[in-house]
């Protein structure tokens, strides 16, 4: 008796088959619309009408491949070919494609590979089978190591194979042109241009050239990895990443079995497992090496001619200072390990920056202060105006000498937008030091702590230490002496791998300095040394004078006042930036002692001394 859905149907043994062809006709046309659900839907439906009939089968596990279901897909295969097998007939080339496309795609190399060796027919030089091969070789190549050499060195044995192999277009036939085409979006445009130009990079290359690009040659690899390895430009690509690639950092890693492997046409950052020329990894280092020497150059040759201005110059040299020290840290940042004196430059760039740069007064002081930030800041704005903004908003800078309010604005959209952890860490301190340069002391209190939470994760011990004194200055401002304290004694640890002695002498010196302080429930009977931080008269001396005078120690304070006079007596081209900056600091607070004003809190640095 037949079925609900024929007699409803009224449909004969012809009729069904007639139905079935109809589905499948249907299915096929929305699946060369890129409209895949909809087509296993039409598919669904021919299964329920004959479930004995092979024909849905294959273009059931083409879609479900575009679909990312790779399992399925193969089970579909494998129920084919069984069926096949039974009646004496071959499975379809279609079918095996599609068969080793959802094979590569799941990880199985291994299998891909041998299921594409057997579709090379060498009368039709099948250009699929061909890449799919040798791309299978090269992906096991980077899984396996020196462990597939003679499986290469195998394949290189048949020249007459390799010789007679060459791809060619190939010969599908093309999707039905719409009547009233959907306009494409950027996104699908970029990603169907950057498929046609893998496919006709595929092409170009014979299988000799190829196998040796993707087994040898980074670069080409390099290439690769910028362009989609599924057949079209579809919603696939995400269905792929999304059920099959792991996403740790910015490495997209192809899970197999237990190892970490990488997709040559995947990945663009993690390519530890491919194997470097001697002679490419030399000219790298090369380059990199003379990229180092002149973004050092540059940087201490900027940061030296902004410390030796007045805050009356031209304040665009501050953010080209500025910029120059970031490229200087994150060239000699890439190596593991850097050598002591690029660390002992870097960290006077960085304090040097992050304390001596331009004073603008921002009321409160005399008439002549005010009066000469406001014709600064007319002056920034005219820049502005006339469309110099390259020389004050550039690239990974902000522009903390004049507008620290919208500075901090800037650094919280570009937060946002940070892919990188040492951005991350760049621009959580620009925030902290923003924010105790507008006296928001909490929130410079929080970011501060970020900011030496990111350095500890990142293992830079020296924007560790630069985190850690803005975090004690946040903490002193309030009044929160004790964890002023811990904060000082974690910038010690910190740079004591840095081996610096004159920054651990003035991290010291700080520390018993805090030391002597009362807390917050101490009375008249502390020491004598209680109120040094807080000594009006100390402020008004010179940071090099105020540091000696808030060393206990006399034998330590002997030493550093004799580094202090070696500093002095060198030229000014040879001083690092901190200490020249020290000098000119000194100079200033002799010419200048008029202008000095009262400070809220106690700091080290020029930067505080001078502002309101």
């Amino acid at each position: 008796m037949p079925d609900k859905k024929q007699r409803q149907l009224n449909l004969s043994e012809d009729n069904v088959l007639n139905a079935v062809n109809v589905f499948l006709d249907e299915g096929r046309k929305f699946h060369r619309l890129s409209n895949y659900k909809r087509a296993m839907r039409l598919y669904d439906v021919a299964v329920e009408l004959d479930p004995e009939s092979l024909a849905p089968l294959e273009h059931r596990a083409a879609t479900l491949v575009k679909l990312a279901y790779f399992p399925e897909a193969l089970e579909e295969i494998e129920k084919l070919e069984e069926a096949l097998g039974a009646q004496g007939r071959p499975l379809p080339r279609s079918a095996r494609r599609t068969q080793v496309e959802a094979l590569w795609q799941q990880g199985e190399f291994e299998r891909a590979a041998v299921l594409a060796a057997r579709g090379i027919d060498p009368p039709r030089h099948s250009p699929y089978f061909t890449d799919m091969y040798f791309t299978s070789l090269a992906t096991l190549e980077q899984c396996l190591g020196p462990a597939a050499s003679d499986l290469l060195d195998r394949v290189l044995e048949q020249p007459e194979l390799l010789d007679s192999l060459r791809p060619e277009p190939e010969d599908e036939v093309a999707p039905p042109r719409k009547q009233r085409p959907r306009a494409k979006n950027k996104a699908e445009l970029c990603r169907e241009q950057r498929y046609r130009e893998f496919l006709r990079q595929r092409r170009l290359y014979r299988a000799r050239v190829f196998l040796g690009a993707l087994a040898s040659d980074v670069e080409f690899i390099d290439n690769l990895g910028e362009h989609p390895a599924l057949p079209s430009a579809n919603r696939a690509s995400e269905a792929w990443i999304r059920r099959h690639v792991n996403i740790i950092g910015d490495d997209v890693l192809k899970r197999v079995d237990l190892l970490a492997v990488e997709c040559p046409l995947y990945a663009v950052e993690h390519r530890t497992a491919v194997r470097v020329s001697p002679e490419l990894r030399a000219r790298r280092a090369e380059d990199l090496e003379m990229r180092r020497e002149h973004a050092r150059e540059q940087a201490a040759r900027a940061v030296l001619r902004v410390l030796a201005l007045r805050p009356s110059d031209d304040p665009r040299l501050f953010t080209q200072a500025l910029r120059a020290a970031r490229k200087f840290f994150e060239t000699t940042s890439r190596r593991e390990l850097p050598d002591k004196a690029e660390y002992q430059a870097l960290l006077y760039h960085l304090i040097g920056i992050a304390y001596l740069h331009f004073n603008l007064p921002e009321g409160g002081g005399p008439g002549g202060s005010e009066a000469r930030a406001r014709r600064l800041r007319d002056r920034v704005n005219t820049i502005m105006q006339t469309g110099e903004k390259g020389d004050l908003v550039m690239a990974g800078t902000t522009m903390p000498f004049f507008d620290y309010a919208g500075s901090l604005r800037l650094s919280e959209q570009r937060l946002k937008r940070a892919s990188s952890r040492l951005e991350r860490l760049c621009i959580t301190f620009e925030m902290a030091h923003c924010c105790s340069k507008l006296r928001r002391w909490s929130d410079s209190l929080s970011y501060s702590r970020k900011a030496l939470a990111l350095a500890r994760e990142a293992g830079h011990n020296v924007w560790g230490v630069v985190a850690a004194i803005e975090l004690c200055k946040a903490e002193l401002h309030l009044k929160v002496i004790l964890e002023a304290k811990t904060s000082i004694r974690e910038a010690i640890e910190l740079a004591e791998p840095l081996e610096d002695e004159c920054l651990l002498e003035m991290l010291h010196a700080i520390a018993s300095a805090l030391e002597r302080v009362p807390g917050p429930g101490a009375g008249a009977g502390a020491g004598p040394g209680a109120g040094a931080l807080y000594d009006e008269q100390a402020q008004a001396l010179s940071p090099q004078k105020r540091i000696l005078r808030l060393m206990a120690d006399e034998a330590l304070r002997s030493r550093c006042a004799e580094m202090f006079a070696r500093i002095n007596t060198l030229p000014p081209e040879y001083r690092l930036p901190l200490q020249a900056a020290w000098t000119r600091a000194d100079q200033e607070r002799e010419h200048d002692q008029a202008q000095q004003r009262p400070i809220s809190a106690p700091t080290f640095f020029r930067e505080s001394d001078t502002e309101a």
